[in-house]
């Protein structure tokens, strides 16, 4: 059961198992559990300071919140080399309070296309008020797909190695702080326009270095 209302994907009935790439299947599915669990009562889903590693995506809900014990210390890798590890795609409802914070992501398989580390998007909609923060993301196609973004903030984040676009979004109406972006084959930071959205968004201490296409486009 859930101690004041934070689920802890290492606690019963979880019971997710660190360090061990045989269990990716079984983490996948509870850290999914978790997930869905923690979006019913608004709750925050803990990922404890070890390495999970996961075979499929981890399915993000409406208002999750999960949270590691720092970018270094809690770590969530993936077998798959062509499913996101966390994801939320609606067609036209608004995304609100998604927050990721506290993770290392990374991939042992080469990604392919649909590979991202993070993919936070509404078709037909915005990004409302959601949150990345304190996160090292490497080795993925994409290291975040976000947006429309119509608010929201992205802090302290370092994404390394992606095999196209380090950070894609549409619609740029969001905070962007302490973004550093390495070694990204396509563009380092890659803003697609959108016709709904008013570009008003900030950028304070971002570094892009060594992007194959541009370290930014469309800014």
């Amino acid at each position: 059961m859930p101690s004041n209302n934070i689920y802890n994907i290492a606690d019963a009935p979880y019971s997710a198992v660190p360090n061990d790439q045989g269990a990716a299947g079984i983490n996948t599915a509870v850290i999914n559990q978790a997930l869905a669990d923690a979006a019913a009562t608004r709750g925050l889903v803990h990922v404890p300071g070890y390495t999970w590693y996961v075979s499929g995506t981890l399915n993000l809900q409406q208002g999750s919140h999960v949270r590691g014990d720092g970018r270094f210390s809690t770590r969530i890798i993936s077998a798959s080399n062509y499913l996101p590890v966390f994801q939320i795609v609606r067609a036209a409802e608004v995304i609100d309070g998604v927050v990721i914070e506290g993770l290392g992501l990374d991939r042992i398989p080469t990604p392919i296309t649909g590979a991202s580390g993070i993919e936070v998007r509404s078709w037909q909609n915005n990004v409302g008020s959601s949150s990345l923060h304190d996160l090292y993301i490497k080795n993925q196609w994409h290291g975040v797909l976000m947006g429309p973004m119509n608010g929201g903030s992205v802090r302290h984040v370092t994404i390394e190695r992606s095999y196209d676009d380090g950070f894609r979004c549409t619609g740029s109406n969001g905070q962007f702080m302490d973004l550093s972006i390495l070694k990204s084959a396509g563009h380092g930071f890659h803003l697609l326009p959108d016709s709904g959205i008013t570009d008003g968004g900030s950028f304070s201490n971002c570094t892009i270095w060594a992007s194959g296409d541009s370290d930014f486009d469309g800014i």
